[in-house]
């Protein structure tokens, strides 16, 4: 949405899966703002390199690099991965008895022509692949994350499904050991934003006013009821 009184863009990305990749580069690298919010509050994740091919080439002009490193006990359940051929030929650095290290290197290039001044919104429902990109974003100070903690998990590979012997009861799990630059438990704690915000509770019950009327996801109505986006929007 183009928000024309206030100068800025509010992009909401819900997944890094999603088939708008080409459209939504073409859109950011021609917008006439300066100022851009994404926000990536419900994005649970996809492929990481949406970010990379569709995402930072429209917002920045350098090229970054990042990297991630994880660590999966060599257990019978965590066999599907560290046997897999594909993550050993991908990530795997090193093993021993009793650890199998994985690292990541992503090569991030940017081809955008000016500055724009750029916002993340964050929160619990981020992760995967979105928690990934916003640690590089964080990493390389290319933005402001505002909001709240993500989930997490987006430093290392992937979920693994396993099941009980005796129940055959099926679970997930994630086998990784991954730390933030802040040297947390990404499974844990997820991505620190740079500001904290909490939506307040006048504005809580004014978004379940409006999803009872159908009307929360309209941007007009985010700027009554959005805490984090009325802060981004005013500064």
């Amino acid at each position: 949405h183009r928000d024309e009184v206030n100068n800025l863009e509010y992009i909401n990305i819900e997944d890094f899966s999603n088939a708008d990749g080409d459209e939504l580069r073409e859109y950011l690298e021609n917008t006439p703002c300066d100022k851009i919010v994404i926000d990536m509050r419900s994005n649970s994740g996809g492929q990481k390199s949406y970010g990379q091919k569709y995402l930072y080439p429209a917002l920045y002009s350098e090229d970054v690099s990042f990297s991630t490193t994880w660590t999966v006990p060599n257990t019978e359940a965590n066999e599907v991965m560290t046997k897999d051929f594909w993550a050993r030929w991908d990530y795997l650095s090193s093993k021993d008895e009793e650890f199998s290290y994985y690292e990541d290197v992503r090569k991030y290039r940017g081809s955008a022509t000016g500055e724009k001044k750029i916002y993340y919104l964050m929160g619990r429902a981020t992760g995967s692949a979105a928690d990934s990109f916003l640690q590089m974003i964080k990493q390389n100070d290319l933005g402001t994350i505002v909001g709240g903690n993500s989930a997490g998990e987006g430093l290392g590979n992937s979920y693994i499904c396993h099941s009980l012997k005796n129940s055959v009861l099926l679970y997930t799990y994630y086998p990784a050991l991954t730390l933030t630059e802040e040297g947390v438990c990404s499974s844990v704690w997820g991505t620190t934003p740079d500001v904290y915000i909490n939506q307040t509770r006048e504005d809580y019950i004014l978004e379940k006013q409006y999803q009872q009327d159908g009307v929360a996801d309209q941007y007009e109505k985010r700027l009554e009821y959005d805490t984090v986006l009325k802060w981004v929007v005013e500064q």
